[in-house]
């Protein structure tokens, strides 16, 4: 067992096979296959959640709706004009 920015990834063995799960919030009892893709997917999952935060905020300060920032950026970010 291993502690990852407060998860926790557990190596096990299924069908003879190692698996390492995450256990945390957002993530509880997701498998990979390796340490790696675990830790990615934990920095994957912050990041998500960072965002989120991060548009709901701009639409709170722009008085907009949240939906309307996120097509916004992805206008931006597929470099639709």
């Amino acid at each position: 067992m291993v502690r990852y920015k407060g998860y926790i990834i557990e190596a096990q063995v299924v069908c003879f096979t190692i698996r390492y799960f995450v256990f945390g919030e957002g993530l509880a009892f997701n498998s990979y296959e390796s340490f790696d893709d675990a830790k990615k997917a934990i920095d994957t999952y912050i990041a998500k959640q960072y965002i989120n935060n991060q548009l709901d905020i701009i639409a709170t300060q722009l008085n907009i709706d949240k939906a309307t920032v996120i097509d916004a950026l992805s206008d931006i970010l597929l470099r639709k004009e």
